[in-house]
Protein backbone atom coordinates (compact mmCIF):
# COMPACT_ATOMS: atom_id res chain seq x y z
CA UNK A 1 0.00 0.00 0.00
CA UNK A 2 2.79 2.79 -0.07
CA UNK A 3 2.38 5.49 -2.35
CA UNK A 4 -1.74 5.24 -1.78
CA UNK A 5 -3.32 8.20 -0.25
CA UNK A 6 -6.85 7.34 1.61
CA UNK A 7 -9.76 9.40 1.74
CA UNK A 8 -10.85 11.01 5.22
CA UNK A 9 -14.47 10.52 6.19
CA UNK A 10 -15.81 12.63 8.62
CA UNK A 11 -18.51 10.99 11.35
CA UNK A 12 -20.35 12.95 13.04
CA UNK A 13 -21.58 11.96 16.40
CA UNK A 14 -24.54 13.23 18.66
CA UNK A 15 -26.32 11.82 21.32
CA UNK A 16 -29.43 9.84 20.15
CA UNK A 17 -32.41 11.37 22.01
CA UNK A 18 -35.74 9.69 22.88
CA UNK A 19 -39.24 10.98 21.97
CA UNK A 20 -39.33 13.32 25.14
CA UNK A 21 -35.76 14.99 23.94
CA UNK A 22 -33.76 12.99 26.92
CA UNK A 23 -30.62 11.49 25.54
CA UNK A 24 -31.65 7.69 25.01
CA UNK A 25 -29.54 4.52 27.04
CA UNK A 26 -29.47 1.00 26.31
CA UNK A 27 -28.62 -1.87 28.78
CA UNK A 28 -25.15 -1.25 27.04
CA UNK A 29 -24.98 2.48 27.82
CA UNK A 30 -25.52 5.34 26.19
CA UNK A 31 -27.07 5.63 22.86
CA UNK A 32 -25.37 7.79 19.98
CA UNK A 33 -26.72 8.49 15.96
CA UNK A 34 -23.64 9.05 13.32
CA UNK A 35 -24.02 11.60 10.21
CA UNK A 36 -21.56 11.38 6.81
CA UNK A 37 -22.35 14.14 4.52
CA UNK A 38 -25.49 15.24 6.95
CA UNK A 39 -26.75 11.53 5.59
CA UNK A 40 -27.69 9.35 8.69
CA UNK A 41 -25.71 6.49 8.75
CA UNK A 42 -26.15 5.32 12.14
CA UNK A 43 -29.21 5.28 14.77
CA UNK A 44 -29.26 4.58 17.89
CA UNK A 45 -25.63 2.96 18.45
CA UNK A 46 -23.52 1.87 21.86
CA UNK A 47 -20.35 2.01 19.33
CA UNK A 48 -21.16 4.29 16.27
CA UNK A 49 -17.62 4.18 15.04
CA UNK A 50 -17.57 0.37 14.57
CA UNK A 51 -20.84 0.33 13.37
CA UNK A 52 -20.54 3.56 10.84
CA UNK A 53 -17.40 1.30 9.70
CA UNK A 54 -19.08 -1.85 9.00
CA UNK A 55 -21.58 0.77 6.64
CA UNK A 56 -19.34 2.27 4.79
CA UNK A 57 -17.73 -0.77 3.71
CA UNK A 58 -21.29 -2.13 2.77
CA UNK A 59 -21.13 0.84 0.35
CA UNK A 60 -17.76 0.39 -0.87
CA UNK A 61 -15.46 2.25 0.73
CA UNK A 62 -12.02 1.71 0.31
CA UNK A 63 -10.32 0.10 3.81
CA UNK A 64 -7.63 2.28 3.42
CA UNK A 65 -9.32 5.28 3.77
CA UNK A 66 -9.67 6.97 7.49
CA UNK A 67 -12.54 7.96 9.31
CA UNK A 68 -12.85 10.53 12.07
CA UNK A 69 -15.05 12.71 14.58
CA UNK A 70 -15.84 16.18 14.03
CA UNK A 71 -14.38 18.74 15.93
CA UNK A 72 -16.92 19.43 18.89
CA UNK A 73 -17.95 22.77 17.21
CA UNK A 74 -18.44 21.33 13.92
CA UNK A 75 -21.06 18.71 15.21
CA UNK A 76 -23.06 21.74 17.27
Amino acid sequence: MTGTIGTTIVLVVSPSLNVDGRKAYSTRGQLFDGKVDRRVIVKRSTMPFCDAARVLLAEGVRPGDRVRDAPRWFAA
